[in-house]
């Protein structure tokens, strides 16, 4: 309900192929399951028409505005998982005079990752103009020496008071 489609998509893909393994008897119940196939099949049918979490369209929406207004803008925005930071940098990526990243922490088991000197000449990107939207993780909360910026975007409702100081 909260995340993108194509994330769901892509968890249940991963499901499915646990199941394959065996490394669960959970998961293989789980996947075995009429309900589980039918939002699988119905995932799969979305995707196949273009359909995507009514967010990730206003998100694209606000960026088009804020750039409309501010040739110059800097923003991040904030999402919980690398997925959708990848989705949403897709988007509005599409959109003119828009140059957006995403920035996440250190490789994690299968996914990808920055290093910390990837982070930085990130940051220095931002810094410059280079680029104009960072589509982040919760890594750029804290500790990083993050320029101004015109706008900060939550995805997701953020869980604390703190970590919503963190972000802004």
């Amino acid at each position: 309900e909260t995340q993108t489609l194509e994330g769901l998509n892509k968890y249940l893909k991963d499901l499915l192929e646990q199941s394959k393994q065996k490394k669960s008897k959970g998961v293989i119940r789980l996947t075995s399951s009429q309900e589980f196939n039918f939002i699988f099949m119905k995932t799969n049918e979305l995707i196949t028409k273009n359909f995507e979490h009514p967010k990730v369209a206003k998100i694209t929406e606000i960026i088009q505005q804020e750039r409309e207004l501010n040739k110059k803008l800097k923003i991040i925005i904030f999402t919980q998982f690398r997925d959708t930071a990848s989705i949403i940098a897709r988007n509005i990526n599409q959109l003119e005079g828009i140059k957006a990243k995403v920035f996440v922490g250190q490789a994690k088991k299968k996914d990808t990752g920055l290093s910390q000197k990837d982070q930085k000449k990130m940051i220095e990107e931002f810094s410059t103009g280079e680029i104009n939207v960072l589509c982040a993780t919760c890594i750029a909360e804290e500790g990083l020496d993050i320029p101004e910026v015109n706008a900060v975007i939550f995805y997701e409702p953020v869980a604390s008071a703190i970590r919503t100081i963190q972000r802004t």
